[in-house]
């Protein structure tokens, strides 16, 4: 390779880094397509949230996930419809279906992502994280950690219509 185009490659390089650095890593705009298996056997797509709905990465050995994870009963209670989607995060199945049988689970799906597939398409960084989706497809709220109020999130399904 030429010195110039060296040069110019290492300056483009720069400026991509420069340019990530200001605006961060990238934030999510709209539901992604997706296909994953639930904990149940069923796959599970993106279109089940067609009339909105959330999405929620959990671990259950996180600290702050366990101290959210009773704000989700009283949701569920308040949106008895709305679809939500619990995606575990570096967490075998046997200790997530362990921890619902003994906690309760007011999800519609729990999805074991054991290949990470779910958190790198929604660049998810953290547990708890969670997003809220529109019918349109738009997040209309990204969260993490609520601690044990859950009017951040019940803010955000009441604009789902």
């Amino acid at each position: 390779m030429s010195k110039w185009k060296t040069v110019l490659m290492l300056g483009l390089m720069s400026v991509v880094s420069f340019t990530w650095a200001l605006k961060g890593p990238f934030e999510l705009e709209v539901l992604p397509v997706f296909s994953a298996k639930a904990l149940s056997g069923d796959q599970v797509t993106y279109q089940v949230l067609s009339e909105g709905g959330v999405v929620a990465f959990f671990r259950s050995s996180c600290g702050y996930c366990l101290l959210e994870f009773p704000v989700w009963d009283e949701i569920r209670k308040e949106f008895p419809d709305v679809v939500m989607i619990l995606v575990t995060h570096r967490e075998d199945a046997s200790s997530i279906q362990r921890f619902l049988d003994h906690h309760g689970n007011p999800f519609n799906h729990v999805i074991d992502d054991s290949d990470n597939m779910l958190w790198r398409t929604f660049g998810a960084s953290q547990t708890p994280e969670t997003f809220v989706f529109s019918k349109d497809s738009r997040v209309v709220g990204h969260f993490g950690y609520i601690g044990k109020n859950p009017r951040p999130i019940v803010a955000a399904l009441k604009r789902l219509g």
